[in-house]
């Protein structure tokens, strides 16, 4: 059980970059507080089987913001297929927004990207 007297530690903030594919890459100050890698092997309209690796980052700014990088690497052909990354003020809009926008997420990806925050209980259905 945690000591109501001991401080909480302060979050340790590091110089981040997450490239986004088109656009200028986000460049902050940031803490990691999730991440989550999926590899699964997929064919592609050529008919040949290809291993890509997905993965997602999520950060709390030193300005308040929250922000979440993904990257879709093809390991086979060795480039990445899709990097983006989406900021909001609140994590449930950063939920929503992941779910509008990124094609990459899957509904499993989300749960444990955001497992242990406020907004858990939005993408997991716990049975008892």
């Amino acid at each position: 059980m945690d000591n109501p007297n001991q401080a909480q530690a302060e979050p340790i903030y590091r110089p981040v970059m997450l490239r986004r594919d088109g656009l200028k890459p986000f460049r902050f100050q940031g803490e990691k507080i999730g991440g989550v890698s999926r590899s699964v092997i997929a064919k592609g309209n050529d008919n040949v089987e290809r291993l890509f690796e997905t993965s997602a980052r999520l950060y709390n700014t030193s300005h308040g913001q929250v922000v979440v990088g993904v990257a879709v690497y093809n390991r086979t052909d060795e480039g990445h297929e899709v990097r983006e990354a989406f900021k909001a003020d609140s994590l449930p809009k950063l939920v929503e927004t992941l779910k509008a926008k990124s094609s990459a997420l899957d509904d499993d990806m989300l749960a444990e990207l955001f497992e242990d925050t406020e907004v858990e209980d939005l993408l997991v259905e716990d049975v008892e």
